[in-house]
């Protein structure tokens, strides 16, 4: 029991991480970037499916790789793995909105879009 304790809270830690990123991208920064650009705050070369879907992608792989590797090889604590994933994306997904960190991320990985008389 221990053992799967510590490998639930391996993948929770790697969750976490990974569906931020993910949900933080599709449900901040997508559909910030494209108000911003529509509203003419951006500049209009901004790229904003170019810039965002790379780091789902990767994450979408990462998180794959790790939940075949804990069904392949530590199959015994699948629960552990499935709990861990589920905690994370439920906690992530309460922490993808406009926030103040979302916010100020945000304006600084985007600052060279953003016209200078914004």
């Amino acid at each position: 029991m221990f053992i799967g304790i510590v490998i639930g809270i391996v993948v929770f830690i790697v969750g976490i991480f990974g569906f931020s990123q993910i949900f933080i991208c599709l449900f901040f920064a997508i559909p910030t970037s494209n108000k911003l650009k529509n509203n003419g705050t951006f500049i209009s070369d901004m790229p904003v499916l170019k810039k965002y879907l790379p780091t789902i992608f990767i994450w979408i792989v990462i998180l794959f790789i790790v939940i075949a590797l804990g069904f392949n090889f530590l199959n015994q604590y699948s629960m552990y793995i499935i709990a861990g994933y589920i905690i994370s994306a439920i906690m992530a997904l309460f922490n993808s909105g406009a926030n103040k960190n979302n916010i100020d991320d945000f304006i600084e990985q985007n600052s060279q879009y953003i016209k200078s008389n914004a």
